[in-house]
């Protein structure tokens, strides 16, 4: 089984401090004193903590994803859109899509 990520928690527990003091300092806000800005970044550190993209999506209300459309009356390979993983086109079988 893997290891969890480390939380927001883990580094404030780790740094003693609070959840919202490690918000701050993480993302650069004022409100938190150079010494406890520098606890918490070295317990971040040394914890392997990194920023989890999924959660910042959903406590900003943006995914940061890419959508892309398109129209094409050509029945290449390169422009078709496999119906599931598994049909998707492979070097193996020449670009075509598998049914």
């Amino acid at each position: 089984m893997p290891a969890r990520r480390p939380t927001i928690a883990d580094v404030a527990r780790q740094a003693g401090v609070s959840k919202g003091a490690v918000s701050f300092a993480l993302n650069g806000r004022a409100g938190v004193g150079p010494q406890t800005r520098e606890r918490i970044l070295a317990a971040a550190s040394e914890l392997g903590w990194s920023p989890n993209h999924r959660a910042r999506a959903l406590s900003t209300s943006r995914a940061f994803a890419l959508g892309l459309v398109g129209s094409t009356t050509s029945n290449s390979p390169a422009m078709s859109i496999p119906r599931s993983p598994r049909s998707a086109p492979t070097l193996a079988d020449g670009g075509r899509e598998r049914r």
